[in-house]
Order: structure tokens, then sequence, then C-alpha cells
């Protein structure tokens, strides 16, 4: 009979451990709930608001599933629209839905919460206020606007900011990117006719 590996060592003094530690006892009273929280009701009329309030909020988002995929195992039952033909306008909605700029969307260049978002991102409804936001925002942060805003649009605008906050990153880092590489980023927009 061979030495045994360390690796094998390893393992059978893992694999004992586990065996000393856990009884059959224990299994059996290690179980793991997972039917949903039964709703009660008071009255009939509670029951009613509910599945109606409910029912408001089916089928308003596009299902993950069938967008990346082209199936859903939960099917007609889904809560997700599948399509743009199931896909409902959303009626729950407070009065100031999507009416102020989202602060991190516009200051970091990213927001956790994405379309679900309560805030603007790229859908500017009043262009003036935004101009407005941005213009404050600067002046609480002591910033000048790097690039006149008459120059770029919106998205040009944000894509540059964001391209400096990385470049300001990799500098504090220790990575030095030449001056060659930030221009190409201002040629290609100038190529495009974008500036």
């Amino acid at each position: 009979m061979s030495n045994p590996t360390p690796a094998e060592i390893y393992y059978n003094q893992i694999n004992d451990y586990y065996q000393s530690v856990s009884t059959d006892d224990e299994d059996e009273k290690f179980q793991i709930d997972v039917q949903p929280k039964r709703k009660y009701f008071e009255t009939i009329e509670e029951k009613r608001q509910y599945i109606e309030e409910y029912t408001k909020k089916k089928k308003t988002e596009l299902c993950k599933n069938f967008e990346l995929t082209g199936f859903c195992k939960f099917g007609d039952e889904c809560s997700f629209a599948h399509g743009q033909l199931e896909l409902q306008a959303k009626t729950h909605l407070h009065q100031k839905y999507k009416t102020k700029p989202c602060n991190r969307y516009f200051n970091q260049g990213f927001c956790p919460y994405g379309i679900r978002c309560q805030y603007l991102h790229d859908e500017l409804k009043d262009q003036q206020k935004f101009e407005k936001f941005l213009q404050e925002s600067y002046q609480q942060f002591g910033m000048k606007p790097i690039i006149a805003r008459k120059f770029l649009n919106n998205s040009q605008r944000l894509d540059i900011q964001r391209f400096q906050q990385v470049l300001q990153k990799f500098t504090k880092k220790g990575f030095n990117v030449g001056l060659h590489t930030r221009s190409k980023f201002f040629v290609q927009l100038q190529e495009n006719n974008q500036i």
C-alpha cells in the first residue's frame, strides 16, 4: 500500500471532521420552509383591494428570463410581460416619478437600480431643468463645467465625464495613461462630428 498524498490526507481529515460534527438527529431537525407566507385578510373588501393593487403591477415590466432565453418556466402565470404585446402601462406610480435627475447616475455614471430607479437617467423630459440641475451640482462641488455645454449633448458630456473619472482613478492607482491615449477619445468624437 502506498503512502497517501498530502491532498488525500487533508481530504480524509475534513471528511472525518464533518462526519463527527453531523448526526442523524440534527439532519431531521433541520428543515427549510419554502412555502410563501400565507396572507390573511380581515374582510373580503380588504382581499379585493389587495388583489386589485397586485394586478395593477402585473405585466408592467418585461420578464428577464423570457427576454434572455425566449422561455419562462412560469408561462402564462408569470407576473412579467413576455414581449411588448403583453406589456402594460404603469398606473400605480406617484406624481413625482421620474421628474428629477438621478444623482448617482449623473455623478457616478451608474445607478444600481437601473430601469427601476425612481429618478431620471437618459429619459430627460425638460432639458432646461436638467441644465439648471447640472449648474447647481457643479456649483455645489465647486467645479466648473469641463466642456462648454453648447458644444456637447447630454450623453456625450456624460461619456467624457465618466472617461475623466476613470482616468483619475487609474492615475491615483499609479497607472500612467499618456496624453496620446486620452486624446484618442476626443479625436474619436471629433471624427464623428460630435464636437
